[in-house]
């Protein structure tokens, strides 16, 4: 306790020593370890902001295209649902459920492929904070003019004619076809024909 006593003004001045040189390292290190934290939330922000992005545009093509879920545009949102909404199991258990009722479907939309459609656009529109602003009738509403629908019956009577056509061509080149006859075949060279 003594030695301490003695020699406390050179503790103090090598405890001042050090702390003024960890004042000066923090003063060098802050500057890099600030634009390091900028650097990283930043890039976290952006990532968050082409996230909600990617998903608005699924969310927003899958509105627009309501009214025709086989389009082409519907059917690549609905295919890149597990992905954009990786981390949402609400949206995806959705997705899930109406991708289950397009499996059984038959013919045209039937109501539960309907529900079921509507209801991932409403667990998008949670998910994406929209769910105030649009109610269940919201999902429902579509516009589709009769010129629409009379295109889209007239292509589908076109496709449905050259698929038949394919078909019965396809059935006459293998009828025009010599018949394959079953069984090893010989290891010998056919007879020559005898000139009569």
């Amino acid at each position: 306790m003594n030695w301490i006593q003695t020699h406390a003004q050179l503790i103090t001045a090598f405890l001042s020593m050090v702390a003024t040189a960890l004042a000066a390292l923090a003063t060098y290190r802050a500057p890099i370890l600030a634009a390091q934290v900028a650097d990283r939330l930043r890039a976290a922000s952006e990532r968050d902001n082409d996230r909600r992005r990617l998903r608005m545009l699924v969310f927003f093509t899958l509105m627009q295209e309501r009214a025709t879920l086989a389009s082409a545009q519907s059917v690549q949102m609905l295919n890149s649902i597990d992905s954009v909404f990786h981390d949402c199991g609400p949206v995806r258990e959705a997705w899930a459920d109406l991708y289950h009722a397009l499996a059984r479907l038959t013919g045209f939309p039937s109501s539960a492929v309907e529900d079921k459609h509507r209801e991932l656009l409403r667990q998008m529109a949670i998910n994406l904070g929209l769910s105030d602003a649009l109610k269940r009738d919201d999902f429902s509403r579509t516009y589709y003019p009769t010129a629409l629908a009379e295109e889209s019956y007239l292509q589908n009577l076109r496709r449905a004619a050259e698929k038949k056509r394919l078909e019965e061509a396809h059935q006459q080149a293998a009828a025009n076809t010599a018949p394959i006859f079953a069984g090893t075949p010989s290891p010998f060279l056919p007879k020559p024909a005898a000139n009569s």
